[in-house]
């Protein structure tokens, strides 16, 4: 049984095919690779729940890509992303 662990974090970049995140907890381990679950929740809209592979590590900041990748993941986002910029 694998143990679960949680943090927050700020969003740092959003894109289609995933995201850069910035941790506030900085005693959890991550790898290159690693499977990872998240929600991005931004103020006044319902949060998207993702899940992911870590493609990039430096310090705090994770670089996430969505994996698997749904039309309905991509629609969502995609939303956001113009809703943001």
């Amino acid at each position: 049984q694998s143990s679960q662990k949680s943090t927050l974090g700020r969003l740092i970049d959003l894109s289609v095919g995933g995201c850069r995140v910035n941790l506030d907890l900085v005693d959890l381990v991550f790898s290159l690779d690693q499977e990872v679950k998240g929600r991005i929740q931004v103020k006044g809209r319902e949060p998207i729940e993702f899940s992911g592979v870590v493609r990039h590590l430096q310090g705090q900041t994770l670089g996430i890509e969505f994996v698997p990748f749904s039309p309905a993941l991509e629609s969502r986002v995609f939303a956001l992303t113009m809703d943001l910029h």
